[in-house]
């Protein structure tokens, strides 16, 4: 995967010259109404591999015919001379936003997925985390970063989805190290607090350490027993 997000990225400075040149001296109106959209699509295709590298995207048969289809186009527009060529050029112009389209339809697929698995639970492990006055902040904080990525769902540029996923990568980061050094100090914290959020939690796990940390941190009152 790797190889193919750097050969697919080492396209791009070929694609913009590519462009310059053809569109310069072209006499085909319809590519040259084409071609005044390309460098939004290269910088789309830029978002996408960045994307596809930091979400560890596992569509490499995609890539790959995102890939050639890249490659074809620069190759189309560097040397394309007659008016064949010039549509064959066209043509390959019209395969590239196709694949890209695809690419940009499964990359968001596949952030939905990372955010239902990673970061929808902090909005209900925040709101646990918000009973104990020692750690609501953190909590409230959590529930804020859940809620952010539920939102980043909706349609979006590449190049805001982008920089939304940088955003949120580095905030989650954060708060699960900040939940892991205030969780790991009490024996069996962290492990109550998961079990009350699975709702599986019982008796067991309510250690006298668990105990004498509610007390201190004003969390005694704020979970009941149920059955």
């Amino acid at each position: 995967m790797t190889d193919t997000l750097d050969d697919l990225r080492a396209l791009i400075p070929q694609l913009g010259p590519a462009t310059e040149r053809r569109a310069l001296g072209e006499r085909l109106s319809t590519l040259t109404a084409l071609l005044r959209d390309a460098p939004a699509e290269f910088e789309r295709l830029d978002a996408m591999l960045d994307l596809a590298a930091w979400t560890k995207f596992p569509g490499r048969e995609l890539l790959e015919e995102l890939e050639d289809a890249a490659a074809a186009l620069a190759s189309g527009l560097r040397s394309a001379q007659t008016p064949s060529e010039l549509r064959t050029a066209q043509d390959q112009y019209g395969a590239f936003q196709r694949a890209m389209s695809r690419m940009v339809a499964q990359v968001a697929l596949h952030w939905r997925t990372i955010v239902t698995r990673d970061y929808k639970p902090l909005i209900g492990f925040g709101e646990l985390l918000s009973r104990v006055d020692a750690l609501a902040d953190l909590g409230e904080r959590m529930q804020a970063c859940g809620r952010d990525a539920m939102d980043s769902l909706g349609p979006a540029r590449p190049q805001d989805l982008r920089s939304t996923v940088t955003r949120l990568s580095a905030l989650a980061d954060g708060l699960q190290a900040e939940r892991a050094e205030k969780l790991g100090a009490v024996p069996g914290v962290g492990e109550f607090l998961s079990a009350i959020g699975a709702q599986n939690a019982t008796l067991a796990v309510v250690t006298k350490d668990v105990l004498d940390w509610l007390a201190d941190n004003g969390g005694l009152d704020r979970f009941r027993v149920s059955t």
